[in-house]
């Protein structure tokens, strides 16, 4: 039927993959199409999980997140205090990322509370933070009302409240790491080359806008 996400998902997987046929990089396509067939059939799959299933496959996709968040926050603390990327190379990309982590995790610590959800929720939102994504935080802000709605008003404000808390705290933190920041980089100053391996600043777009542009305008040819 119409309600089921399946029949949405499959169609935009058929789109996307004509699309190659009339793309202006059809390799890039081609690359974007591959990535979308994976989540494609990770979704599948996990649709097909049981209910025990699913707690392991979650729990374990929390606590990835987690470790990839620490990662991100050592390149903030030892490396660089700039916009962090941890593995994903891209801090737009990671943005987005730990905003799915962020809504799904604390989501769930607010249904069924407890120290080890809070604290991983709490880290992946100082991450986030550090990525300086303002899409990802917009996106964020424009879904955390939807997870407010499972509760009944007098759950209500205190969940809120709850939310109110992690968030200010997640900034203070914040706060901290970049007063700490430039203390610890002079400690390690003289791993300079490790900091380069790591961080290759080289590979990157210097600008995200000029990323987006680019898309912009291909999108542009396309439709006229």
């Amino acid at each position: 039927t119409y309600k089921n996400p399946l029949l949405w998902l499959s169609l935009l997987f058929l789109w996307s993959g004509l699309s190659i046929i009339w793309s202006v990089n059809p390799h890039r396509s081609l690359v974007e199409f591959l990535q979308m067939a994976i989540a494609f059939v990770a979704f599948i799959t996990a649709s097909k999980l049981n209910h025990e299933q699913l707690f392991k496959l979650g729990r374990m996709i929390l606590i990835t997140g987690f470790l990839v968040s620490l990662f991100g926050i050592s390149q903030f603390l030892l490396l660089e205090s700039s916009r962090i990327y941890s593995t994903l190379a891209n801090p737009n990309v990671f943005g987005i990322y730990l905003t799915m982590l962020f809504i799904f995790g604390w989501s769930y610590y607010l249904y069924k509370p407890n120290r080890f959800l809070a604290i991983i929720s709490l880290v992946i939102f100082v991450t986030l933070i550090l990525t300086g994504s303002r899409g990802s935080l917009v996106t964020l802000a424009v879904s955390l009302p939807f997870i407010f709605i499972q509760f009944n008003k007098t759950e209500l404000k205190k969940v809120i409240l709850k939310t109110a808390i992690c968030i200010a705290l997640a900034f203070f933190i914040v706060r901290g790491m970049i007063l700490v920041a430039p203390y610890l980089q002079e400690i390690g100053s003289g791993a300079t080359g490790l900091q380069q391996l790591l961080t290759r600043p080289e590979s990157f777009i210097d600008r995200s806008g000029a990323g987006r542009l680019a898309y912009w305008q291909t999108a542009f040819s396309i439709g006229s």
